[in-house]
């Protein structure tokens, strides 16, 4: 388990290597990824390029839905 001293965004390349390092020890072959803006979205598409990991984004806000044109570029760069 990772502590982090502060919270935001400076932590989410941090997360997600350790993430994508723990896919591959162990064959994990999906991953669900918590994003509010779409940032974390973006970074997790490059962090794991290449692994064949499966990535499914869940949005942690209720009133707002990602905009189309956001879900249009995440879907381009899978």
């Amino acid at each position: 388990m990772t502590y982090y001293s502060t919270t935001g965004s400076e932590n989410v390349d941090k997360t997600l290597a350790l993430a994508k390092k723990v896919a591959e020890e162990r064959g994990i072959e999906s991953a669900v990824i918590a994003t509010t803006t779409g940032f974390t979205a973006k970074k997790a598409i490059e962090i794991f390029s290449g692994t064949g990991v499966k990535l499914t984004f869940v949005g942690t806000s209720r009133r707002a839905r990602f905009p189309s044109v956001l879900i249009d570029e995440l879907k381009k760069r899978l």
